[in-house]
């Protein structure tokens, strides 16, 4: 999975005009947002720079998924006090990528008819890893 988010942001970076909307229909959000909670360091970050990369606009929208993830904790430690803050959070943020992922899913088969007469998209080819347990 950190393999394929890295080439995914790596595409993006390359074209992100390009590869944008590819990559959001293929339903890569979910993985990503489940990356940002339980992958390596690594892949938490690259998943973060991808999500950033994703919104309509680059770096100009004034939220970042650490400034996300901050209003989460927050939210948590209001509800459950500092000592459940983490635990809480963390129930809030796989809530979201349920929902998250019901949406894309639903997306993902309207889409299903998609193809590219032949040719390889590595869009697609690499946003299914991200679903992978």
């Amino acid at each position: 999975m950190e393999h394929a988010v890295g080439a995914l942001l790596s595409l993006c970076q390359s074209c992100r005009s390009k590869y944008r909307e590819l990559i959001l229909n293929e339903g890569a959000i979910p993985g990503l947002l489940r990356l940002t909670v339980e992958g390596t360091a690594k892949a938490q970050e690259r998943a973060r720079l991808l999500l950033d990369l994703l919104r309509g606009t680059p770096r100009d929208n004034g939220l970042s998924s650490a400034i996300l993830e901050e209003i989460v904790y927050d939210i948590a430690t209001k509800v459950d006090g500092a000592q459940k803050a983490p635990e809480t959070a963390q129930k809030l943020l796989q809530d979201m990528l349920h929902r998250s992922m019901e949406l894309s899913m639903n997306r993902m088969q309207l889409c299903q008819g998609h193809s590219l007469h032949g040719t390889i998209d590595p869009v697609k080819f690499l946003a299914p890893l991200l679903f992978v347990d």
